[in-house]
């Protein structure tokens, strides 16, 4: 169950996270999104029971949902290929 979350989740942090960088900038977002990453993982420490634990891993998705395809198109525009 906490597996099938965490990869819905990301799928669905992917889906917006192209949307939100649209509207407000890929940098924004990628940075913002590196540092609620963080966060998390030092949030992950203060886990003291299973429904926080799910919430926690429900976040954590959806923001390495966001990084992943912010991170190829932030390279990729700025070291294009030309072929």
């Amino acid at each position: 169950m906490i597996s099938t979350i965490y990869y819905v989740v990301d799928m669905l942090g992917a889906l917006t996270g192209g949307t939100f960088a649209d509207n407000y900038g890929r940098k924004n977002i990628f940075i913002n999104t590196c540092l609620l990453t963080g966060f998390m993982g030092l949030i992950s420490f203060l886990i003291y029971n299973y429904i926080f634990f799910l919430f926690v891993r429900f976040l954590f998705g959806f923001f390495i949902g966001v990084i992943s395809p912010l991170s190829v198109s932030i390279i990729t525009e700025n070291f294009p290929t030309d072929l």
